[in-house]
């Protein structure tokens, strides 16, 4: 593996900034068998980010590095350095989205985040087939309801259509140009996930997103049934992500708690 050298002094840092590089250079330096693009793209997005170099992430290449199998390799022979990152991952989107800070003696401080102020959260980690790890968390917000109120206002047409216009806002089914017709045209890109986002000062940003977002339903939001999901149930193959999903054409939420997003495409993933 290529040295790579990028100077981020420590007076330049702040405390947790130091110890965000520290925890990935680390969690990078454990990793024998990562090679020099996949080294590279991690540390440029990391001193973009945190140590404020001028760097253009634009020019990075989206498919650099291994596939997938290789990938699985590369974590089975360190799973150490996987659980390392993964960790630092959970704890950045804890403190920079939701605002939640721990320091080494456990004290916790808290500051408005995405969704408000956290009054607290549980999650559980789990580990893929693939050998990824990745959580399940639930979050209770300050100030909000009590699952006897939820109850209860769940029964208001008005906090219906208040529900259902979140879940229209932050939860996606749907594509305008995605159907069972336009499947078989539409390329599918490989390491899509892995691409630069778009920035949302460019001109015709609206018009990329739209065509970003169909490549990215495309790529990793379509369901195939094969021998992984389908199990015997009854003397019948169903699949075990209970694929095809029940079509709505809004997002919904009715008195019982039941909801669903818009879909349109029933072998399409939230």
């Amino acid at each position: 593996m290529k040295e790579i050298i990028v100077a981020a002094g420590p007076g330049l840092l702040s405390y947790h900034d130091r110890r965000r590089r520290d925890n990935l250079l680390g969690a990078v330096e454990r990793s024998t068998v990562l090679q020099g693009k996949v080294i590279v793209l991690i540390l440029l997005t990391y001193y973009k980010v945190f140590a404020g170099q001028d760097i253009d992430l634009d020019a990075s290449d989206a498919t650099a590095g291994p596939e997938s199998s290789q990938r699985s390799i590369i974590i089975a022979n360190d799973p150490y350095a996987a659980a390392k990152f993964f960790h630092f991952i959970v704890r950045t989107i804890l403190e920079e989205l939701l605002g939640v800070r721990v320091d080494e003696r456990r004290h916790i401080t808290r500051q408005d985040g995405i969704f408000g102020t956290v009054e607290a959260y549980v999650g559980t980690v789990e580990a893929q087939g693939r050998g990824t790890l990745y959580l399940h968390m639930i979050v209770w917000l300050r100030g909000g309801p009590t699952a006897c109120e939820m109850k209860e206002k769940l029964f208001s047409s008005d906090f219906q259509a208040t529900v259902a216009e979140s879940i229209s806002s932050n939860i996606r089914a749907h594509h305008d140009g995605v159907t069972a017709e336009s499947l078989s045209t539409i390329p599918r890109e490989r390491c899509i996930s892995y691409s630069r986002p778009l920035d949302p000062r460019q001109e015709g940003f609206k018009a990329q997103r739209n065509e970003k977002e169909q490549q990215l339903v495309r790529a990793v939001q379509i369901h195939k049934c094969g021998r992984g999901c389908l199990k015997m149930k009854k003397g019948r193959m169903l699949c075990k992500s209970r694929v095809p999903f029940p079509l709505s054409p809004v997002a919904w939420v009715n008195s019982a708690g039941d909801w669903g997003p818009k879909r349109t495409y029933p072998f399409m993933n939230n």
